[in-house]
């Protein structure tokens, strides 16, 4: 809202801007503020014909819209009855507001906002098309319609980016963290005692499953096939938990410093003690979720005392809200998508002082405890004597949403293995959301639904709109690329999977195994690009799996009846 300085105006969820107390310097202000296809709302004639001429949408307040049609009209009449007032004449003044009014005004403008974003949407994609190479249109044209694509990254790099506010050193920190929390994890968490208390899960050959991807692409995967099996993560069964495990921790280790409760070269395991939990009770924890993110942080915050709000999106899964209740967590739903769970999450922690808000598109501390997922990878691939270097290539496959998870273990394992590591992600054909980001460069400033697109998939984890802009800048020189996979393949695989391998995993780990076979099938420039035409056969392809171990038996069955 415009207002001068000689009125106070102040609407909640509304920006006042105040300008210099002036004729016509409201109108003035605004003019030079709006941009095409923006929504003006003004009963002023002069000012609606000069917002038209800058190609705004204008209407008054009840509802009327002003047009290039209708303007010259209305600035007569307003010139006939200026005139008619000057020589004596007396005009009526405005009708008390009615009900319909109102009614008529919000009809009239949700049109004009529905008018609005698909001429900008238009707009956009004019301006897209003119910056995209030809290779770059086609798929973008494929994307449209749901078609599988693979784009390659052409700004891949192979080194890690230089001055970014992220760096190796904030992984080896985390590493050194959850070192000191393994005994309070295997205290209260008995499943990690294996372990001694480490978040970690195994790397398997899955030799069955490389038939069957054999089968698919019609071309022979040569070198081995491994899962990483972050399905079966202890705690919360998905990739997740390493992340929004550590950030709850990390906090956690904070407020206690501040408090005096402990010193890091003390025994963790304190933390499971009644004064901890006294002490957390009083802070509260916040996050926006599709599901497994919401159960990593909901399951960890609750068992520490933390006061813990979930925010969900439409597409989380409804035993997952469950779970989350039943451990004490409140869950707040929404109609809408995962964008709008985490700003509706963000807003209401903002008001709050003692709320700590876990931002899983922008947070440092998620992404470091992801990364540390390389480091521990590095480990086991060195127990298997499983070479990488140029000669025996490493190729990963990941699933990807926001890209937070994915982006942080592809931003250790290029630390670690720089330009011997071949990483791509694997999003649904409605819900590419990184793969449009980084492919015209806009990131999180274009939707999926931009271009057309539902945004709705079966793979819960990977429904998301808009990508991480934190995520997808620092992915720019190292992602190799990104590729698209349909449902029905998720579902497919998940099944042969059980039979052949006898591993359940939900939908969205799913589109890992997908990668191989759009890299057999479409991967040759890619190779030729980096060498990797006499190499591709000595290297070594993990696929990722990201969540299922928490699965109901219930839901298993749906999956696998499908």
């Amino acid at each position: 809202m415009f207002c001068d300085t000689s009125h106070i105006i102040e609407r909640e969820n509304a920006i006042t801007i105040q300008v210099s107390e002036g004729r016509d310097s409201v109108d003035f202000a605004i003019v030079n503020a709006v941009s095409k296809y923006d929504i003006v709302i003004t009963q002023d004639y002069g000012l609606a014909a000069m917002c038209l001429a800058k190609g705004a949408f204008v209407l008054n307040q009840n509802g009327k819209e002003f047009t290039d049609e209708n303007i010259d009209q209305m600035l007569f009449f307003r010139h006939e009855n200026a005139k008619f007032r000057r020589s004596g004449g007396k005009t009526k003044g405005p009708k008390k507001r009615t009900e319909k009014n109102n009614l008529d005004f919000e009809i009239k403008f949700r049109q004009i906002c529905e008018r609005a974003i698909n001429a900008k949407r238009r707009m956009k994609m004019l301006e897209l098309q003119r910056q995209l190479s030809e290779k770059e249109q086609e798929i973008m044209d494929n994307m449209k319609v749901s078609k599988p694509v693979l784009w390659i990254n052409p700004n891949k790099t192979d080194e890690l980016p230089e001055n970014h506010s992220f760096t190796f050193q904030d992984v080896l920190n985390a590493e050194k963290r959850l070192q000191r929390f393994s005994a309070y994890i295997q205290f209260v968490f008995s499943e990690t005692k294996k372990l001694q208390g480490i978040i970690e899960s195994k790397l398997i050959e899955i030799p069955k499953m490389q038939s069957f991807i054999e089968k698919y692409a019609d071309k022979p995967l040569f070198g081995k096939l491994l899962l990483k099996c972050d399905h079966e993560l202890p705690i919360s069964g998905s990739i997740k938990a390493r992340g929004g495990i550590y950030e709850v921790l990390k906090l956690a280790e904070q407020i206690a410093i501040k408090h005096g409760f402990i010193q890091e070269t003390d025994d963790y395991s304190k933390f499971a003690d009644k004064a901890f939990q006294e002490l957390f009770s009083q802070y509260k924890i916040a996050v926006g979720s599709t599901g497994n993110l919401g159960l990593s942080i909901g399951i960890m915050a609750a068992k520490l005392g933390f006061q813990t709000t979930v925010h969900m999106s439409m597409d989380a899964k409804e035993w997952k809200k469950q779970l989350l209740r039943e451990k004490g967590v409140q869950v707040i739903e929404y109609e809408s998508d995962y964008s709008l769970a985490v700003e509706e999450g963000r807003k209401q922690a903002e008001k709050d002082p003692m709320c700590h808000f876990v931002d899983d598109e922008n947070s440092i501390d998620l992404f470091s405890g992801y990364a540390v997922g390389a480091l521990r990878l590095k480990k086991q691939l060195e127990n298997y004597k499983i070479p990488v270097n140029q000669e025996h290539p490493l190729f990963v496959y990941l699933p990807c949403g926001v890209g937070g998870g994915p982006g942080g273990v592809a931003f250790g394992l290029k630390a670690l293995y720089k330009e011997n590591v071949h990483i791509f992600f694997g999003e649904p054909t409605q819900s590419p959301c990184m793969l449009l980001g980084m492919m015209t460069g806009m990131h999180d400033q274009i939707s999926v639904k931009d271009i057309g697109l539902t945004n709705r998939t079966e793979a819960d984890g990977l429904a998301v709109g808009r990508p991480s802009k934190f995520v997808g800048k620092l992915m720019e020189p190292i992602l190799s690329g990104c590729y698209t996979v349909e449902d029905e393949f998720l579902f497919e695989s998940l099944k042969e999977m059980v039979r052949m391998e006898g591993i359940f995993m939900e939908p969205s780990s799913h589109a890992s195994l997908f990668g191989p076979i759009q890299l057999l099938k479409e991967g040759n420039d890619y190779f030729e690009k980096h060498g990797l035409m006499d190499r591709f056969n000595q290297g070594t392809h993990i696929v990722w799996g990201t969540g299922g171990n928490m699965v109901p038996k219930e839901q298993r069955e749906i999956y696998l009846n499908r």
